[in-house]
């Protein structure tokens, strides 16, 4: 049932393109993208009759892009030259679909071919039928005759398996052998799956020798690259998937037309960078009211987009009441782009009217427009939004926007986890998305999941940005999961995380504003900034020739200053890292550098004995100070600017920062004090002295308040190398930094609260974060490091329901293709080769072959990746081309979530009992009318140790006509070690070349075994002669002879391999017996033939032989001599004519009587029964008279041997019975005398 409904779908296919063909068309060939947006299509615009029209109008055309009309460039057509005699090879795979019991495809792909054959015009043109598995077959040789090729088409029959190496290079019958022939432009049709490998650049080349354009037509979806570009690279063209009628009615009109040299319309227009990553073109011809469409894939790359830079805006912390506006930059990309509005959905951010866009405004492609936003927060809490920008724009339709300080939760949740989805399929060992929104990109979570409905949680992952997160999906299998994500601050969750250098850490500082930057300096001669949280490298300060000793931000971190042994200080723009100044004019070491609060100035410090002060934004120098304290190794201002503080020997200074002069001098006697700075509160100073104390003063009285020190029981006292203050609401902390750790003390009264340990040397400096949640320390062991003092979470959010972690379970078995002959291919399909017994789907990411003889297995069909579904089972087809004898193994390997499964694929090669010792047999050049034996001494041998039992040898085409067993075509026992000759014809009728096989029928495995027969008609060389008899007269009893010659000899002779000639001679029977030949006799027309072979004797008229008669008395008195069936024998083509004679009887007449016949029928002699006689024989004759009659025999010389009878009789049927053995084995006849008629019969005795 299911074959008849294939086959009526086949029927309907191919009716509906018989009727789509005789109907206009517009048909597309190809298109180019390479110069986007323009867009060129090559096309055919077909008549009824199919054939190409080439004079188009453009304003006739119409093309659309998913509906949308766009504007026709140019439309170009070439004056046509079809070529309209052609010669075409069609190579038709026999493999097409060989696993499908139906052979639907190959059915369908051979409908397809005969239709098309039915097209070709052959009148002036030729087609060539060859086919193809593991060996090629030339099934017609070139011909115009249009049943002949589809005669040979409906006898191919599907095959196992089948080489596309073979279909193209096979010694007899490759597609290239076969196009050798051609008379017209060469071109070969490859019909195929289109899935199979070949060796495209071995295949051009010749292609291109042979001046071939190659076409392939895939009957399946699939098509191979190495077959794409043969057909490109040789000027032919690809069919993929033609199984419609549409896509074969297409398919037959562009090819016939490029076969033809039919050149396409190119026609070109402006295409429109969309949003879309489809496109769905529409070419339509408006006056014919016919259209056609195609699609094409654009990459994201070249779609229109706004470039925002930045990419998002942190306003961090901000004052209540107070605000602050940052600015971006908008660019349109790829495209001119539109922008209708731009909005912001929160109230304490606005767009500053003169940067809002509130009415269209079109960005032409790289022009930009600047936006600025203002935050006016009423609280200290973290905000979130959206800039949205309403545009014609793919992406970059929106500005994440976040304000408040970072330590503050917001009053609502912002954050938003969006993945995983409820009820979602997590794989073990797969890639998960978790995915969240509601935060910037750079902001840092950390991700946690459970398994047991909450329960208990696990770390996911910590320090996370970019929100996103590819989840290696653990080995916890359970249906009660959940992830959440949380912002923690610090942001960090680990005690501390490092900034490594290549060298010792100097100084280290946070931003002002939120402390999500750090600052390091380093001897490696670098500076970097760092995201503090993730500890990601925002920028690499390269430009110091020595170690930098200091770097800070300024408080609207635009811009970082560094200071170095190099003698100079340098300010760095943040945006890009560039050098903005370089400041010069210290003439030793510059031991720090510090912005004022204001970032207007710069104060350094140097051991030259001075601090200086600089202009930021133009770099020059304001005022140098002569600290009088020996070498400085610090200064900085005051948090409200008003003054600078200088370290030295013995004392600090505080100097008025606007004139310079000397304010206070805080006196420390016996120290070398390395750092200063004054409290928040504006009430104490401190400061760190090498000498193991760190000193608080009363900064107004100057008294010593108290001192600390890193004091242990074997090094004593440290010395401390910074020291910073911080208060956190009631509460002041001091911490220091000294040669082997930091420790925070209260500051109040300097009680000890905490030690930091854990760098491995001196560390150099030591500070708080804006909240005090973390420290940020620098040592000499090569990093900094960021501390977690507390830890609060700000937000959370979790799945909304549970999603499930499992394990994809496959279902799989080995893999047997069984026993392969050597040389031979096969196809096998596997199904299921692989069965989901999951619930899910899940991807099949990979299937390889690999291990001993990976190279003689290839996947053809089911190639992954792909996605198999629940329950799913999924089918391979596999190609095994065994190249060695014996077990042939290797190894499936396929890669799903969390496993890679492996399993075997095994095959047995072998070579059969019987051997076919000649596979080809090649005949070479037969002249046409001629004809080739060949005696096979050893076409097959038995090589194995018992019998075989060979059932049948027979010829199966392709040819089967021209090719003939003469012998050793019967069945038979071969014995072991035994071989069997056989004795071939070949025959041609016309020039072409023949293919057949002669296939052996066997009792054993690998039956049937094949023998390939090849042979070509050509023309002969023709000689022409006459064989002539010559004429004869005689009466009954003479012996005579009769010459017979050759004449009219053609001008060239004949040929030396022609020996001799046979022909036969045909007389009558009753008046010539022939001496010393046998002739045959027909006693019902009582014709003799005699069989001559005569001698090769050449000569004009030259005699060949003499024929002896004995002339009997016979039925009539002339005799035909004809020669007939002439030919030679030997080697040779030579046309034969033959010239008849003719025998005359004389003196047949007996007493003046008449001669015996019966013109009117008067008188009727039956033959004697049974003729040939033996013993007795039987007479029958009737009598239309009365009077005296005689019924006797006679011998050949008319002499009466038995009357039979004598006497009077009357009219009437009569019967006689008679002994013959008195008479001798020989001819003889019956004779019937009556008063007025007579009558004979010749009748023959045998013994």
């Amino acid at each position: 049932m299911e074959k008849t409904r294939i086959i009526l779908i086949i029927a309907l296919i191919i009716n509906n393109c018989l009727f789509l063909y005789t109907q206009p068309s517009l048909e597309v060939v190809d298109y180019d993208l390479t110069q986007y947006p323009s867009v060129k299509a090559q096309f055919f615009l077909f008549d009824s009759a199919g054939i190409p029209i080439s004079i188009l109008k453009q304003s006739d055309f119409m093309i659309s892009d998913n509906g949308i009309n766009l504007p026709i460039v140019d439309l170009s057509c070439s004056t046509q030259n079809p070529n309209l005699s052609y010669s075409l090879t069609i190579s038709f795979d026999l493999a097409i679909n060989n696993y499908d019991t139906i052979n639907s495809n190959f059915k369908l792909a051979k409908q397809i071919i005969k239709q098309l054959i039915n097209k070709l015009d052959l009148s002036a043109s030729e087609c060539c039928l060859t086919s193809f598995d593991t060996k090629s077959y030339l099934n017609y040789d070139f011909t115009n005759d249009t049943a002949i090729l589809q005669y040979q088409l409906s006898k191919l029959k599907p095959s196992k398996g089948s080489s596309l190496d073979t279909s193209f290079f096979a010694l007899f019958a490759g597609s290239f052998k076969s196009a050798s022939r051609a008379n017209y432009s060469n071109n070969i049709l490859l019909v195929t799956d289109g899935i199979s490998k070949l060796d495209a650049d071995r295949v051009i080349n010749q292609a291109l020798s042979q001046n071939i354009k190659i076409f392939v037509l895939s009957i399946s979806d699939e098509i191979s690259d190495d077959l794409k570009k043969v057909a490109k690279q040789t000027g032919g063209e690809y069919f993929l998937d033609v199984r419609t009628a549409k896509r074969i009615n297409a398919f037959q009109k562009i090819f016939l037309s490029l076969m033809k040299n039919y050149i396409p319309c190119t026609l070109q227009w402006a295409g429109k960078i969309t949003c879309y990553d489809i496109h769905s073109i529409t070419l339509e011809h408006i006056p014919l009211k016919i259209s056609t469409s195609f699609e094409y894939v654009m990459l994201n790359q070249n779609k229109p987009y706004l470039e925002n830079n930045p990419p998002y805006l942190r306003f961090s912390a901000v004052m209540p009441g107070m605000s602050r506006v940052q600015d971006f930059e908008i660019t349109a990309r790829n495209a001119d782009i539109t922008i209708t509005k731009l909005s912001i959905n929160h109230p304490d951010f606005t767009i500053v009217p003169q940067t809002n866009i509130t009415s269209p405004k079109t960005l032409k492609v790289g022009e930009s427009h600047l936006v600025s936003v203002q935050f006016h927060p009423q609280d200290s809490a973290i905000v979130f939004t959206k800039l949205v920008i309403e545009s014609d724009a793919c992406n970059g339709n929106e500005v994440l926007i976040t304000g408040g300080f970072p330590n503050t939760p917001p009053k609502s949740r912002t954050l938003n986890l969006v993945a995983p989805d409820c009820g979602q399929t997590l794989m073990v060992g797969d890639t998960a998305i978790v995915e969240w929104m509601g935060l910037l990109p750079a902001d840092v979570i950390q991700l946690e999941y459970t398994v047991n409905n909450g329960k208990t949680w696990d770390t996911l992952a910590t320090d996370i940005t970019g929100l996103r997160y590819n989840w290696l999906v653990p080995d916890r299998v359970s249906d009660s999961c959940f992830v959440r994500v949380i912002q923690l601050w610090p942001n960090n969750i680990g005690q501390t995380k490092d900034f490594r250098h290549n060298g010792g850490v100097s100084s280290a500082n946070f931003n002002l504003r939120d402390g999500n930057k750090i600052i390091t300096s380093s001897k490696d001669s670098t500076a970097r900034v760092w995201d503090s949280n993730s500890g990601a490298i925002l920028h690499k300060l390269v430009g110091h020739t020595n170690i930098v000793n200091w770097a800070n931000f300024d408080s609207t971190e635009t811009y970082a200053v560094t200071a170095s042994d190099d003698s100079t200080a340098i300010i760095w723009n943040l945006s890009d890292g560039s050098i903005k100044h370089i400041l010069r004019g210290h003439r030793d070491k510059v031991t720090s550098a510090n912005f004022s609060l204001d970032s207007k100035y710069c104060v350094t410090s140097s051991t030259d004995g001075t601090i200086k002060i600089w202009d930021v934004q133009t770099g020059a120098e304001i005022r140098t100070i002569n600290c009088g304290q020996g070498k400085i190794w610090h200064a900085n201002f005051d948090i409200f600017g008003n003054y600078i503080l200088s370290t030295g020997n013995n004392d600090v200074k505080m100097w008025n920062a606007k004139f310079g002069y000397l304010v206070k001098t805080f006196e420390l006697q016996n120290q070398l004090l390395r750092y200063a700075t004054i409290s928040p509160d504006g009430d104490k100073i401190a400061a760190a002295g090498w000498l193991g104390k760190a000193y608080v003063l009363d900064i107004n009285s100057k008294d010593l308040l108290y001192t600390v020190t890193h004091n242990d029981s074997i090094m004593g006292s440290r010395p401390l190398n910074t020291v910073n203050f911080f208060r956190k609401g009631d509460t002041l902390w001091l911490i220091t930094a000294g040669s082997d750790n930091a420790r925070i003390w209260y500051g109040d009264n300097g009680s000890h609260r905490a030690t930091l340990i854990e760098h491995t040397s001196a560390v150099q400096s030591a500070i708080f974060n804006f909240d005090g949640s973390r420290v940020l320390t620098a040592s000499w062991d090569s990093t900094a490091k960021v501390w977690n003092l507390l830890k609060r979470d700000l937000q959370m959010d979790s799945s909304d329901c549970p999603f499930r972690i499992t394990k994809p379970k496959l279902a799989y078995n080995n893999i047997d293709l069984g026993r392969v002959v050597l040389r031979d291919i096969k196809d096998t399909l596997i199904n299921p080769f692989i069965t989901n017994l999951s619930d899910f789907p899940f991807p099949i990411k990979s299937i390889k072959i690999y291990g001993p003889n990976a190279n003689e297995f290839e996947i053809l069909y089911g190639v992954a990746p792909y996605t198999i579904n629940a329950s799913e089972k999924k089918a391979i087809e596999l190609r095994f081309q065994p190249k060695e004898q014996g077990e042939r193994k290797a190894y499936f390997e396929i890669d799903i979530p969390g496993q890679t499964i492996t399993f075997n694929i095994s095959a047995y090669c072998y070579l059969p009992q019987l051997e076919i010792v000649n596979e080809y047999v090649d005949f070479k050049e037969v002249e046409i009318g001629s004809f080739k034996d060949t005696i096979i001494a050893t076409i097959v041998r038995n090589v194995g140790s018992d019998d075989i039992n060979i059932t049948k040898i027979e010829q199966i085409g392709p040819d089967e006509t021209h090719f003939d067993i003469l012998f050793g075509d019967n069945p038979l026992i071969l014995k072991a070690g035994a071989s069997h000759r056989i004795e071939l014809r070949f025959t041609p009728e016309d020039r072409t070349r023949k293919n057949s096989l002669i296939q052996f029928t066997f009792d054993k495995e690998g039956s049937p075994r094949n023998s390939y027969l090849f042979a070509e008609g050509v023309y002969p060389r023709v000689d022409t002669a006459t064989l002539a008899i010559a004429s004869a007269s005689g009466s009954p009893g003479d012996i005579i002879e009769i010459p017979i010659y050759i004449k009219n000899v053609s001008s060239k002779g004949i040929l030396p391999s022609i020996t001799g000639f046979k022909a036969e001679l045909h007389f009558n029977s009753t008046m010539l017996v022939p001496f010393g030949v046998e002739a045959q006799v027909d006693n019902l027309t009582e014709i003799s033939s005699v069989q001559l072979n005569l001698p090769a004797q050449f000569g004009a008229d030259s005699i060949l032989t003499k024929i002896k008669f004995i002339v009997g008395l016979g039925n009539d008195s002339i005799t035909p001599l004809n020669l007939l069936y002439s030919s030679p024998i030997g080697k040779g083509r030579i046309v034969l004519n033959e010239e008849s004679g003719v025998f005359s009887l004389t003196n047949f007449c007996k007493e003046g009587s008449n001669r015996l016949f019966e013109p009117n029928g008067r008188l009727f002699l039956s033959n004697i029964a049974p003729n040939p006689l033996e013993m007795q024989g039987k007479i029958e004759y009737e009598l239309f008279e009365s009077g005296f009659t005689k019924l006797y025999i006679s011998d050949l010389k008319g002499n009466k041997i038995k009357s039979l009878f004598e006497g009077y009789t009357v009219p009437g049927v009569k019967e006689m019975f008679f002994d013959m053995r008195e008479f001798a084995a020989g001819t003889y006849f019956l004779i019937l005398e009556t008063p007025t008629k007579h009558l004979i019969r010749r009748f023959e005795i045998s013994r």
